[in-house]
């Protein structure tokens, strides 16, 4: 199915940004005047197993269901490769999920294996803690892509390659496009990790929580982009099937 024309730039997506933005400006406000002012609270609230990581914990779950649903929604009316790359997603969101988690040590208690042991900087059961693997730039890497990928749809779509037009028009390329309302919330992501080091220089551990709050953003603003998708295109198709029974 060919997918019509992404529009990233226009005045109903900038006002939609809004109330997004606004959230975004007032939760780092709020998480500064904490690190300050009571940094215990802050820290009850971003570190370890905190009220922050939970939630990315929660969010990242119901994107990876969000992703189940619009797999089987996309399989359903036979458009099978939209349908595989959600699939992926269902594995990407839960195992970044699962990764928060531990696994499931937290819960269960179980030991971590000697590998992880001495190569886990926490000595969890995670990939994400093991040293050398630099997280900053998995998350840099995301925070950019939700930035700048409308812009990037754009341009890819004026390009006059064959093979390029004849991908766009078999997978809906658009439904992985973040929408302008959202990127305050990867934005915020990209700032904190491009200026990482100063902020831990200046802030130290204070600096660290702040981690988990950029974390939490990207978590929440890919949650908020599934449920967008999903109530869009279940709508599309259910106008589309009833168009199509008034015809017969």
């Amino acid at each position: 199915m060919k997918s019509k024309l992404y529009r990233f730039f226009t005045l109903r997506e900038a006002i939609a940004m809004i109330p997004h933005l606004v959230f975004v400006i007032l939760t780092v406000l709020l998480s500064c005047y904490l690190m300050t002012a009571n940094i215990s609270r802050f820290a009850y609230i971003a570190s370890e197993d905190g009220g922050l990581e939970t939630m990315q914990f929660a969010f990242d779950l119901l994107s990876a269901t969000l992703c189940v649903y619009l797999c089987r929604l996309f399989y359903s009316h036979n458009q099978k490769e939209t349908a595989f790359l959600f699939a992926v997603g269902v594995a990407f969101f839960f195992f970044i999920a699962m990764e928060e988690l531990s696994w499931g040590q937290r819960i269960f208690q179980y030991p971590t294996p000697p590998w992880m042991l001495a190569h886990n900087k926490q000595q969890e059961f995670n990939l994400h803690n093991i040293s050398g693997i630099k997280n900053r730039y998995v998350h840099l890497v995301i925070g950019s892509y939700g930035v700048f990928s409308g812009l990037l749809y754009r341009m890819l779509s004026r390009v006059q390659v064959r093979w390029l037009k004849e991908l766009m028009q078999v997978v809906r390329v658009d439904l992985f496009v973040i929408p302008f309302r959202y990127t305050p919330y990867f934005l915020s992501a990209v700032c904190y990790f491009v200026f990482y080091y100063d902020i831990i220089t200046r802030w130290d551990r204070a600096g660290a929580y702040i981690q988990e709050v950029a974390e939490f953003f990207v978590s929440f603003g890919c949650y908020l982009v599934l449920f967008q998708h999903l109530r869009v295109e279940s709508l599309r198709f259910a106008l589309s099937e009833k168009k199509s029974k008034r015809y017969h």
